[in-house]
């Protein structure tokens, strides 16, 4: 028995990773369980992760990068809470751009890179074209996470 299951869980996994999912996807979720049900259960979320946080490293400028790199870091055992960490930090970004008084400068360059609304268009356009190969799973729902700070 434990040998037809161990099978099928490659299986899975397996077609999982040549359909869809990003094998780093498959990666993190096996360190977090090796039960198939639970990594079925993890993979279009980890998938969507990885997805937004390569998004992430395309549309914006090197000068972001910090911002990735600490959601990483604080969520480092969560990848889901890595791209929620960094979505979250760049919408509280932008919220705080349309309220300083004009012409202020923060002085802070991840927020300089990050505050900006064509690029955060841009990535909430990819990450919705990632949540698409999952379309009868809700992503990210109840994701705790570690904040930006």
């Amino acid at each position: 028995m434990r040998t037809i299951l161990s099978a099928l869980a490659v299986t899975i996994a397996t077609s999982a990773v040549a359909g869809q999912a990003d094998p780093r996807a498959l990666k993190a979720c096996q360190k977090t369980s090796k039960a198939f049900t639970k990594i079925a259960e993890c993979l279009p979320d980890a998938d969507v992760a990885v997805r937004t946080l390569d998004a992430f490293s395309t549309i914006y400028p090197a000068e972001a990068a910090p911002l990735k790199d600490r959601c990483t870091e604080l969520n480092a055992d969560n990848l889901s809470g890595a791209a929620a960490c960094v979505t979250n930090a760049i919408e509280s970004g932008l919220s705080l751009r349309k309220s300083l008084p004009a012409g202020s400068d923060l002085s802070d360059p991840i927020f300089a890179a990050v505050a900006d609304d064509g690029r955060w268009s841009k990535l909430e356009s990819a990450i919705k074209d990632a949540r698409a190969a999952y379309p009868d799973k809700m992503i990210w729902g109840m994701t705790l996470y570690q904040p930006y700070r």
